[in-house]
Order: structure tokens, then C-alpha cells, then sequence
């Protein structure tokens, strides 16, 4: 796998169990082309880079379902993916002291979207923008696609860490907490020495104690009392 990316490092690093969050309402825009997916106008810290992409996914044909690359184009297109999608992302931003989203943050938000799911779909071989995508999803609220993406890399890489507990808070955040907890163990199980386990084990802790309180809530409404409010 690629490690030449500092933005990779942060997305496939950032939280995996989200117990209760809420998530910034998003609708990915589906992808219809190169001129609606890469239109529009670029803040001035970003614009340059995001010009330089535009024009490399313009010149490979990047945005083209059809098209057949060289391995030097391919290279080019998921650079240049990789570089709209984390721009785009970072211009979704709410700015410095700001608590909202700047005024085209949400169509920013959808343009980062698909490139991300572009970037994924050019070379579904390439793990790390498969990760990069299920990232995506995850943290726009797309819970079960990322699951689905997270199940994927799990089942062709069984040891590697990152991914496990991705799917982990994947099951978490689908409320599959049995499936969340067995895949905890697992990890505990199959990494005894990785340096998360005590935190791993607060986390099945957690997650048993919020099955027991939800149990608890469906047998106080069974019972006509009043079920517990989780989250």
C-alpha cells in the first residue's frame, strides 16, 4: 500500500467508534461527468493546486467511466483525484472561529464526494483510496456503504489492524453491537500486544453496558413503563 500521503494517514487514523454523533447532513451528487464533478471556484489557498488537478483529470480523461489508462495516467488521475477530493474537503470547512459551514460548503462537500468515489472506483485494487472512500462515507453518515467497504478490506487483509477496527465502529455505528463486540474480540484476540487493548476492552465494556440498557428500555415499554432514552 502507498504511503504518500499525510491526508491518508489522518483519514484512515481518525475515530472509529462513534457512539452517538451527529453527522452533517450530506447528499452526494451522483457522478455525471468531469464538468459538473470539478466546476465551480476554489478559495486562493487552494486554488492553484486544485486548477493543476483539474487540468490533469481534464488531459487523462479522468472522469471518464470508459476510458483505459496507462500506468502513468492512472498514476496522474488518482493524484489528482486525491488532491480535488482533500481540497474540496478542506474548503468545506467552516473557517477559523467560525461554527458553520461557509456558504458552499455543502456543494464542496459534494464535490469532495465524488472525487473520493471516483478515486475508489478507478483502481478498486488500490486499498488505501478504497479506505480513503469508506473514510468518506463513514464520516458523511453513510454508515452501512462504508461498512460494506470496511467488510471488503477486512476479508482481503485479516491482519491488518486499521481495518478491523474500522469495521468495528462500522458495526457501532449501524447499531450491530453484537457484531461490533465480536469483532473487538477478535482484534483483542488477534493483537494481544497492540498497544490500544485496554482501551479496546473499555470499548466492549461500553458497548455491553449500552446493550444492557437498551434491553432494559424494551422490557420497561413491554411492561408500559418508560424506555430508557439512549443517546
Amino acid at each position: 500500500m502507498q504511503q504518500n500521503s499525510l491526508f491518508v494517514k489522518i483519514v484512515i487514523w481518525s475515530m472509529v467508534f462513534l457512539m452517538s454523533v451527529g453527522f452533517i447532513a450530506l447528499v452526494i451528487a451522483p457522478f455525471v461527468g468531469s464538468t459538473n464533478l470539478f466546476g465551480g471556484d476554489a478559495r486562493s489557498a487552494t486554488e492553484e493546486q486544485l486548477d493543476e488537478a483539474k487540468a490533469d483529470i481534464k488531459q487523462d480523461k479522468c472522469a471518464d467511466e470508459q476510458a483505459k489508462y496507462t500506468d502513468a495516467a492512472l498514476k496522474r488521475c488518482k493524484e489528482a483525484l486525491q488532491t480535488v477530493a482533500s481540497a474540496y474537503t478542506t474548503l468545506a470547512q467552516p473557517e477559523e472561529g467560525a461554527t458553520e459551514l461557509p456558504r458552499d460548503g455543502q456543494r464542496n462537500i459534494d464535490r469532495a464526494g465524488d472525487a473520493f468515489r471516483r478515486l475508489y472506483e478507478i483502481d478498486k485494487a488500490d486499498d488505501e483510496n478504497a479506505a480513503l472512500y469508506a473514510g468518506f462515507l463513514r464520516d458523511s453518515g453513510k454508515s452501512q456503504q462504508a461498512l460494506d467497504l470496511w467488510t471488503q478490506l477486512v476479508k482481503e487483509h485479516p491482519d491488518d489492524e486499521d481495518y478491523l477496527l474500522q469495521q468495528a465502529g462500522a458495526y457501532t455505528q449501524t447499531q450491530q453491537l453484537d457484531k461490533a463486540i465480536a469483532t473487538l474480540r477478535l482484534y483483542v484476540k488477534k493483537f494481544p500486544d497492540s498497544g490500544q487493548i485496554e482501551s479496546i476492552k473499555e470499548q466492549i465494556k461500553s458497548l455491553q453496558d449500552q446493550q444492557e440498557q437498551q434491553a432494559a428500555g424494551a422490557g420497561a415499554g413491554a411492561a408500559g413503563g418508560a424506555p430508557i432514552s439512549i443517546g
